[in-house]
């Protein structure tokens, strides 16, 4: 079989996070040791990372065992210090809940926001160092085991 030529694979996640892409489906799918194929900054395939390497050659490769792979989500920016989550929001927003509605149901950036300013500052300070501390380890074991 001759193997499909890509620019990237992404192999051997911790977990390799899909959706199934119907409006009525909210269900996450869940790859262990997963991966992505992409080309020309185009996800082409989420799959096993075994499935990824028998179908494509890739220019890089990058092993991830300690990541979470989110292919196709967008993440433009975060903070440091907040409180709260939108997880429940993004769920909403899967389900297909207009981003206005979210807001009336006191979700999205509300949410967070009131959260925030709820929240003592040693508290925020506790979180953000948490935060902060996990975000420095994974950078340092990007970097200090290397990559194929």
């Amino acid at each position: 079989m001759t193997k499909r030529r890509v620019d990237l694979l992404v192999l051997g996640s911790k977990e390799t996070i899909t959706v199934d892409g119907a409006p009525d489906s909210d269900d996450l799918g869940i790859i262990d040791g997963g991966g992505v194929a992409v080309n020309n900054g185009v996800v082409v395939e989420a799959a096993s990372s075994q499935l990824l390497e028998r179908k494509y050659q890739a220019k890089s490769v990058v092993d991830v065992p300690d990541e979470i792979v989110l292919p196709g989500f967008v993440d433009p920016h975060t903070h440091l210090v907040f409180n709260g989550s939108r997880e429940e929001e993004f769920q909403l927003r899967v389900q297909g809940v207009p981003y206005m509605e979210v807001l009336r149901r006191g979700r999205g950036i509300l949410e967070t926001v009131n959260r925030t300013r709820q929240t003592l500052p040693e508290e925020l300070l506790r979180i953000s160092e948490e935060r902060l501390n996990t975000a420095l380890m994974a950078s340092w074991a990007r970097t200090s085991q290397g990559r194929r």
